[in-house]
């Protein structure tokens, strides 16, 4: 099901308020030889919107993309291919719904031939209402055989192969067409409306996962956004150093002499200022 414009609206009202909530999070630290637990850290943790409209989301879905091609994908191997659609076979909806689905048929029996094979894809939607796909693969395959099967799948048999010299060259030019669906509103608002992805992945590409063992929610405690996590990061940041300032901060000085009681309590520590505000 297709989204409303109100629903866009409310989406960008979302992006508003990207890096403006807080989690809290503690991590482990200053461990012995033994593995003992010596101190643990509060540390605040801005929630972005992870919205391709906010700049700085997009930006970092960019760097993030390009990191976990970089790390599948050399140039030894690699080729860069171009999927059209034929206008007399799909109007420019019609594609925009397709493409995607005929793709994964598309990919699923070129694997049956090609077992190794990995992929990065990107959609784009140029000016012209032209629907197509840019395609990074590791392997080798005839042009001849991908025209065939994508006019199976697709109704076109224009197709465009050739071959990486650069791997970091081949992934900036797939992510040049990425950066125009975010910087382009219009374009943005049409990925948006019909719900497409913009970009996809083979199952054998996924990121070298970061070791997150050592941090975990401040649960039970302040699990999410309120005052308290607002003047906490204000107190780990330094902001408040003055015990005057507790009176026109978010907590009145009761309650901020019980949230340092509190976080003591439970073996927490925390940056210097809030020993100095609350002395």
């Amino acid at each position: 099901m297709n989204r409303t414009e109100s629903d866009l609206e409310e989406h960008l009202q979302h992006c508003k308020y990207c890096k403006s909530h807080f989690l809290l999070l503690t991590k482990s630290a200053n461990t012995d030889l033994y593995g003992d637990l010596h101190q643990k850290f509060v540390i605040p943790f801005q929630i972005s919107c992870k919205s391709w409209f906010c700049p700085q989301c997009s930006k970092t879905f960019s760097s993030k993309i390009y990191v976990r091609a970089k790390e599948h994908f050399s140039a030894e191997n690699c080729r860069l291919m171009t999927l059209t659609t034929d206008k007399t076979k799909y109007t420019t909806e019609e594609a925009i719904l397709n493409i995607n689905k005929n793709f994964n048929s598309f990919i699923t029996t070129i694997k049956k031939l090609y077992k190794n094979l990995k992929f990065f894809k990107v959609l784009e939607i140029s000016k012209g209402d032209s629907v197509h796909l840019h395609v990074l693969i590791n392997q080798y395959i005839p042009a001849a055989l991908i025209s065939k099967i994508w006019l199976r799948f697709h109704n076109s048999y224009i197709v465009k192969l050739q071959k990486c010299t650069s791997t970091a060259k081949a992934i900036s030019y797939l992510l040049k067409y990425l950066s125009k669906s975010f910087t382009s509103f219009e374009t943005n608002k049409i990925y948006f409306i019909f719900r497409r992805r913009r970009y996809s992945f083979s199952r054998a590409t996924k990121l070298t996962p970061k070791d997150k063992s050592k941090y975990s929610l401040l649960g039970g405690f302040i699990p999410h956004y309120s005052a308290l996590t607002r003047f906490l990061f204000d107190l780990l940041n330094g902001n408040i150093i003055e015990p005057e300032s507790l009176l026109t901060s978010f907590l009145d000085p009761d309650t901020a002499i019980k949230l340092h009681d509190e976080l003591f309590n439970r073996g927490y520590s925390v940056a210097a200022p809030i020993t100095t505000v609350i002395a």
